[in-house]
């Protein structure tokens, strides 16, 4: 049997394989490809690997037997793996780590690209959890959402320890190597906010991390905006060919 084991970042996807892997078992860790091919620390990555990468794990399901069981840990399961997968039989495991776990879980890593990594879990996130049909929103009208953003424990606590944390820097943008901070001039000399705080997992339906800091994030009024205005978006403005894939 090939067991795709997938999941955000952080969400204990290898841990799960490590113990479930006897002898005789084949595993697949993006990681641990990357880093015999590289010659890089465990979880540093080098870009011009990946199309190598998948071409080993391409190769590995190809090539499976049957006679002992083949675990593949990706962060996606994607078209590509669903096809390498015709013809074979499977089993797809989806990691249940929910979003603050997985932040926690990276916070107490001593990786280098932590930042980037946050915005990949949180990407993750938003992208597989807007369907909401059977949650009751608690912030379910504006006027109560207002009354929660005019708070003096939003605005003056929340908001304001979440832009320090992220020195007044969009974290969308950062990873893309530009600089958004704070405000800018407009008419003259008057200064127009730039930034917000925004709720990964939702203020409507989600209340009870409404001032989790794990669940905060500071973006860009352009990046907020594509979040809210698109039902399915994508927070990196470049194409990104890694992102229906393996990303680590």
């Amino acid at each position: 049997m090939i067991y795709i084991v997938y999941g955000p970042p952080m969400s204990g996807k290898t841990t799960y394989c490590k113990s479930h892997v006897k002898n005789g078992d084949k595993l697949f860790d993006y990681d641990d490809v990357m880093m015999e091919l590289s010659g890089r620390d465990y979880q540093d990555h080098d870009e011009k690997y990946h199309g190598e990468i998948l071409s080993v794990r391409k190769r590995m399901i190809y090539e499976h037997d049957n006679l002992n069981d083949l675990y593949v840990i990706t962060t996606y399961f994607s078209k590509a793996i669903k096809q390498e997968l015709k013809d074979k039989q499977y089993q797809a495991v989806k990691m249940d780590a929910d979003y603050v776990t997985c932040i926690r879980r990276l916070n107490d890593t001593d990786r280098p690209d932590k930042e980037t990594i946050r915005i990949r879990i949180m990407q993750w996130f938003d992208e597989h959890y807007r369907s909401y049909a059977n949650l009751k929103p608690e912030y379910d009208d504006e006027p109560k959402k207002r009354k929660f953003y005019k708070s003096a424990s939003w605005e003056r606590g929340t908001r304001a320890r979440i832009l320090e944390r992220d020195n007044y820097e969009c974290q969308i943008c950062k990873i893309e190597g530009k600089v958004v901070t704070d405000s800018i001039k407009v008419e003259g000399h008057k200064k127009k906010p730039t930034l917000n705080v925004h709720h990964v997992m939702e203020l409507e339906h989600y209340p009870d991390l409404a001032h989790e800091d794990d669940n905060l994030i500071t973006v860009c009024v352009s990046c907020h905006n594509r979040i809210h205005n698109k039902r399915e978006f994508r927070f990196i403005r470049k194409p990104n060919k890694w992102a229906k894939d393996e990303m680590w």
